[in-house]
């Protein structure tokens, strides 16, 4: 038997409607070639998942266009006043923007400029109908020396619109446990007006975390952010889930 630690695998899980799905996943680096694969292979749910949780944070937010860099770019949305703003254009934008964000060329950008994230391991893992293989959604999360030990970040978790409400977030959050058992801890941060995404956190047993991570290589606004912490000394919903993941040994 191999003591060689896995970097890839699969699962098998029914989503809470009784549909089959497969897990994929695989543990990268920054400047690996498995990275840009990664993120590509969600780009497509991001963009589906996210224009409308942006867009809706922006009708509700206009002021967040010159306030955050990020957004600074949907500025000629808002120059004629908020009334005569083209949410359409807006939605389409922050499609293509999401789907160009996951599809970039990380091989392009130097180890200095990568620096901050070059000891960070990186998981994604994508969940596809068995019978199909269409992708249904993602979660991707990394492990880092800034963090505490066993500690783990939620950077991205995103559902297709035709497969919400199907169980499918929860199920991609114990993937976590499934593929990191140790783990401790892990935290996320989502949008304010993000209600959906703010009320399935807090049913699976995550909580406020008053003290979020500081990261000087990101620029985020708090106060368009609220950010979550699960702790396994709290909560055990998200472990027992991960207990209906049955590997199917690849990798």
């Amino acid at each position: 038997m191999s003591n060689q630690v896995k970097t890839s695998g699969a699962f098998l899980v029914q989503d809470k409607l009784g549909k089959p799905v497969i897990l994929e996943w695989i543990q990268t680096s920054i400047l690996s070639p498995e990275y840009a694969t990664g993120m590509k292979s969600i780009a497509e749910i991001a963009s589906q998942a996210f224009a409308a949780v942006e867009l809706q944070f922006l009708q509700a937010h206009p002021e967040a266009v010159k306030q955050d860099e990020y957004l600074q770019h949907y500025i000629p949305f808002f120059q004629n006043g908020i009334e005569n703003v083209d949410w359409q254009a807006v939605e389409g934008t922050i499609k293509l923007s999401l789907k160009q964000m996951h599809e970039m060329d990380f091989s392009k950008y130097g180890p200095d400029i990568l620096k901050p994230f070059i000891n960070d391991v990186y998981f994604f893992v994508v969940a596809k109908n068995q019978a199909t293989a269409e992708p249904l959604g993602y979660i991707n999360f990394s492990v880092s020396p800034e963090y505490a030990h066993d500690d783990i970040k939620v950077t991205g978790i995103g559902i297709v619109p035709s497969a919400q409400n199907s169980g499918l977030g929860k199920l991609l959050m114990s993937s976590i446990f499934t593929i990191n058992p140790s783990i401790k801890r892990i935290f996320l941060s989502t949008r304010i007006t993000n209600n959906n995404a703010l009320r399935a956190y807090r049913s699976w047993g995550f909580m406020k975390d008053a003290n979020p991570i500081e990261e000087p290589h990101m620029k985020i606004i708090k106060d368009h952010w609220v950010f979550m912490e699960y702790k396994v000394e709290h909560s055990d919903i998200v472990q027992k889930t991960a207990e209906r993941l049955i590997s199917l040994n690849k990798g």
